[in-house]
């Protein structure tokens, strides 16, 4: 799936999408153009319909977007950051650790957040061992 390039909005039906969590409907928005992501192809006609006419900015707008398409939970916006490659340092993979679920390190990262971001993140939920990058030990 691509932005559209003349901008405005493209809606496809994707179970599996990872744009969002499984069921729900993922928006991306980027200056103009947007793609959005819905789990059935009755769900995406849908939407193209309540979607065609709107400005893209009203798209990630909540209270805007709840006026022509209703629904009850919201996670995001998130934010992107586009870097130079000089500028992206990433992890050695030696670095990478697994640690149980339940481990005291994931315990005070959850509380070192606000509630909304600890529950949006879902690791309280994990049922296999969670991996990390840490600085210092875990």
């Amino acid at each position: 799936m691509a932005f559209p390039a003349d901008g405005g909005v493209d809606v496809a039906a994707s179970a599996r999408s990872r744009l969002c969590p499984p069921g729900w409907v993922g928006i991306v928005a980027l200056g103009e153009a947007a793609i959005v992501t819905v789990p059935t192809g009755s769900r995406a006609g849908i939407l193209r319909k309540r979607l065609r006419s709107l400005p893209v900015e009203v798209l990630t707008d909540p209270d805007r977007l709840r006026a022509v398409l209703p629904f009850t939970e919201v996670l995001g916006p998130a934010s992107l950051a586009y870097l130079n490659e000089c500028d992206l340092h990433p992890a050695e993979l030696d670095t990478v650790d697994a640690v149980p679920r339940g481990h005291a390190d994931l315990a005070t990262l959850l509380a070192s957040v606000p509630v909304h971001d600890a529950d949006e993140c879902g690791l309280a939920a994990i049922t296999s061992d969670a991996f990390v990058s840490a600085v210092g030990t875990m």
